[in-house]
């Protein structure tokens, strides 16, 4: 239920690689537009990272994306 995203009352960022070889970044951007505008929901589009993501391909990265991310929802 695609819908339940624009509901959501938890902070939510969704992650998705262009290069993703079993799953299309099209259904990060069906995500997104579902959401309706929810700031609750964020989605990042990534260039590399396979279907693993950014944690396997770069640690470093990935917590740095996290902290951002945390950082934003904490300081507003």
């Amino acid at each position: 239920r695609p819908e339940v995203l624009a509901e959501l009352a938890v902070p939510t960022l969704m992650v998705h690689c262009r290069d993703d070889p079993l799953v299309p970044v099209a259904h990060l951007h069906r995500a997104l537009e579902a959401a309706q505008g929810n700031p609750l929901v964020a989605g990042l589009e990534l260039g590399v990272g396979g279907h693993v993501g950014l944690a396997g391909c770069d640690p470093a990265a990935t917590l740095e994306l996290l902290s951002r991310w945390f950082g934003g929802l904490r300081d507003g």
